[in-house]
């Protein structure tokens, strides 16, 4: 009777340890954005990517909502430059400037996710 009591608690001890890892949090992802020559832009990530933001140079701010199975997103090509594009993906957020220039008219900041440590709102 000992013995099985006594492997009852290795059990019940086991999976006290094992079951709270196998529910995590999902982890963080690496996002690289390239802005390509035809105006578009390539964003790819190592955990698929939930949406992106696209800031052009007319001022135009789209969001994309995808399925978050993607790591490989092809974005554009538009009419105006792309200034900037912020994507999301896993518990990850990355925003990436082009450095196009606008033409004097300095384009409006990317958008801010309050998830982004880097990332600091503007105050109205």
């Amino acid at each position: 009777m000992k013995r099985i009591f006594a492997g009852l608690v290795i059990a019940v001890a086991t999976l006290a340890v094992a079951v709270p890892g196998a529910i995590s949090a999902p982890a963080t992802a690496v996002i690289d954005v390239v802005f390509n020559t035809d105006g578009s832009a390539t964003i790819t990530s190592s955990k698929g990517v939930s949406h992106y933001v696209v800031t052009l140079c007319d001022g135009t701010e789209t969001k994309v909502e995808l399925s978050g199975r993607d790591k490989v997103v092809t974005v554009g090509p538009f009419s105006s430059p792309i200034v900037s594009i912020t994507a999301k993906s896993a518990t990850s957020v990355h925003t990436e400037a082009s450095g196009v220039d606008c033409g004097g008219t300095p384009p409006p900041p990317p958008p801010c996710d309050e998830k982004d440590p880097n990332c600091e709102p503007t105050k109205p």
